[in-house]
């Protein structure tokens, strides 16, 4: 049986986290992580965005991998999360609501988990007015396996630059 969750999240910085509640970790994103949309720390995966402002997430905990159902969806990756503390977080780098007040948090079993995340709307012009890009998360307890990316998306221009996300990650590490 699959449980859904749905979220708007704040994308501060480009980006937002999905994390054990007991990690201290921040994502520190390299060129390479900044172009496969995704940073993976112990306890924290750093999920880039293509804007500034709340994003529409959809987590899903499922019993198994699910199906290779990547069409229709711009990118997908596919990383590794050990919760340890039995409660996996969804929030914004500096998302005090989530933290202090218990918002987005979602119980599960302690131990290894396999995260697939999809992006939406991600290959689009940016208007950080209006952000369109949505973010689908499947989580499914499973043996740690290698960083995978499934579906790489097209690459867009931004008012603000090619290397946007590096420029964000370089003031806030």
């Amino acid at each position: 049986m699959t449980q859904k969750f749905e979220f708007e999240v704040s994308a501060e910085y480009y980006q937002f986290c999905i994390q054990d509640e007991s990690s201290e970790n921040l994502p520190e994103w390299t060129d390479e992580e900044v172009e496969r949309l995704l940073a993976v720390k112990a306890g924290i995966i750093g999920v880039g965005t293509i804007s500034m402002g709340l994003v529409r997430v959809v987590v899903e905990i499922g019993e198994c991998e699910p199906t290779n159902d990547i069409d229709g969806w711009d990118q997908v990756n596919e990383c590794n999360l050990q919760v340890q503390s039995g409660r996996l977080v969804i929030a914004g780098i500096t998302d005090t609501d989530a933290f202090l007040f218990g918002g987005r948090r979602i119980d599960l079993e302690p131990g290894a988990y396999r995260i697939r995340l999809y992006y939406g709307d991600v290959s689009s012009p940016i208007d950080d007015r209006f952000p369109t890009d949505h973010y689908r998360i499947v989580v499914w307890k499973a043996a740690p396996g290698p960083l995978r990316i499934l579906k790489r998306r097209r690459t867009v221009s931004t008012s603000s630059g090619p290397n946007w996300l590096t420029d964000v990650s370089r003031m806030i590490n």
